[in-house]
């Protein structure tokens, strides 16, 4: 009898080898993990298009709807410009992540001057920008 139950056991070792595990066992993450994973996640996104890594997980609050972390949101005046949406399962797995960048939001001490130039030229006639000298 005792060569049955270790024959029962390794094999039910064995099949739960073959079973993919999801990263935090299927439990939901605590806020603060969601949070850091995002801005990690909006981060790399960031970065890979960008060049820039400007968020961190007190950005914006972790909200759990529907089965999914959410943080972030679309935000034209963001940190300088950038915003992102991610959202994945409570587990951690399955991301979805977007990244924003918006023209609207920079400022001189951004360092894109020539972009805000650009952008009034775009909507001033060239006489409006540059008032004649009397």
């Amino acid at each position: 009898m005792a060569g049955m139950k270790t024959i029962v056991v390794i094999v039910l070792v064995v099949m739960r080898g073959c079973v993919p595990l999801e990263p935090f066992g299927g439990k939901r993450i605590p806020p603060e993990e969601a949070a850091k994973a995002a801005a990690s996640l909006a981060n790399d996104e960031c970065e890979e298009h960008y060049k820039r890594r400007p968020f961190s997980p007190e950005n914006y609050e972790p909200v759990f709807r529907d089965n999914r972390w959410r943080w972030g949101k679309f935000d034209p005046a963001g940190i300088h410009g950038y915003s992102a949406e991610v959202s994945f399962k409570k587990d951690g797995s399955h991301p979805k992540v977007e990244v924003f960048f918006s023209s609207d939001a920079l400022e001189p001490d951004s360092g894109r001057e020539d972009l805000i130039e650009w952008k009034w030229r775009q909507i001033l006639p060239p006489e409006r920008l540059y008032p004649p000298i009397c």
